[in-house]
């Protein structure tokens, strides 16, 4: 019974996070990879819309943001490293606000799901490996309660995400 639980755990922890990241748009085919510094410039400083608006691509578990239709790698984040969100969306008051509920809660929800993921792939080999027993299959729930938990971290911040770049584009000059 356990061994078919920790299965079931383990398969549905894994997809957690690449669902989550599913609702950023795929990459182009004409995407610059090339790291550049942020330019939090104003909005009396910006040409004009389309080379100043920012979008993201999603590359697995990495998010890209750029500038422009085919502009600059403005930010990335990917497993193990995050980004100041605030500095890339700097001129737009709510955008701010909206970039800080993703700062709060990217870092804390990726650690979770990794280290919960972790726990469950580690219980899930030691279930196969042995007879069961409560340490095992408290592995394993545990590892999965701390993944459920990583991913709705995850998911307030990919939502907060495109809330912020959806309030920097609004507040650009056209």
């Amino acid at each position: 019974m356990t061994r078919y639980f920790g299965f079931f755990v383990f398969a549905w922890c894994a997809a957690l996070p690449v669902g989550a990241a599913a609702q950023t748009t795929t990459p182009g085919a004409n995407s610059q990879l090339s790291k550049l510094p942020v330019a939090a410039a104003s909005n009396d400083t910006l040409p004009n819309y389309d080379s100043n608006s920012l979008r993201v691509e999603s590359r697995g578990q990495a998010l890209t943001i750029l500038r422009g239709i085919n502009g600059p790698v403005v930010a990335e984040t990917g497993i193990f490293h995050s980004l100041d969100l605030t500095r890339v969306v700097a001129p737009s008051e709510n955008a701010i606000r909206e970039a800080r509920e993703f700062n709060r809660n990217y870092r804390p929800g990726m650690l979770a799901t990794a280290i919960g993921g972790l726990l469950v792939g580690v219980a899930f080999a030691f279930d196969i490996n042995s007879d069961p027993n409560w340490a095992i299959t408290a592995g394993e729930v545990t590892g999965a309660a701390l993944a459920i938990y990583g991913s709705r971290r995850l998911d307030i911040s990919y939502r907060a995400l495109s809330k912020s770049i959806w309030w920097y584009n609004r507040d650009l000059r056209k």
